[in-house]
């Protein structure tokens, strides 16, 4: 289940198990929520690019799918396996676990590579205002179930179209 599941609510007794049985670090958890509609709208923009063409971006070198082959499927498996691939383990698209403090912040890192890159940036601005790809959450207390998760918002300022953020109401919660 965990492995087709776009939201915690999909996998969240799977993750719930894993966190219970697991051997994991200190570090807070990170859970992706994937907007599908969201997904749909990039997915769409990302396979009508021709590269070459004037003004379409190379591909980042985390996306194994090239258009016209991305799929909702591949753009979140990537996206989870780049960030995982930065000090952790990734399950499935919606859960990472860090293995240090330096993965964590390196996670973080990595979502700003990931917003700001031209061929993003393309598609992220055929989403509508104020909606996201995807929100990021933080499984702030991993003995507490049912998980409670701190939605981190996408900075207003951000100077480019933020493909992370939005959580419940676009604010952290606690």
């Amino acid at each position: 289940m965990i492995d087709s599941a776009f939201t915690l609510a999909e996998a969240q007794h799977e993750i719930e198990t894993l966190l219970r049985t697991t051997p994991i670090s200190n570090q807070p958890a990170i859970v992706l929520e994937w907007n599908r509609e969201a997904l749909d709208v990039f997915v769409h923009c990302a396979n009508t690019l021709v590269f070459g063409s004037p003004g379409v971006p190379v591909l980042p070198t985390w996306m194994k799918a090239e258009p016209p082959h991305v799929t909702i499927e591949s753009i979140t498996l990537d996206t989870a396996e780049y960030l995982a691939k930065r000090g952790g383990a990734n399950f499935g698209r919606v859960m990472i676990v860090p293995d240090s403090v330096s993965a964590y912040s390196n996670m973080f890192g990595a979502t700003v590579k990931i917003e700001s890159h031209p061929f993003v940036q393309v598609c992220a601005k055929s989403l509508p205002k104020g909606k996201y790809l995807g929100a990021i959450a933080v499984v702030e207390d991993k003995s507490r179930l049912p998980l409670q998760l701190g939605y981190l918002s996408a900075d207003p300022k951000c100077p480019y179209h933020p493909v992370f953020g939005g959580g419940r109401n676009g604010r952290l919660v606690r």
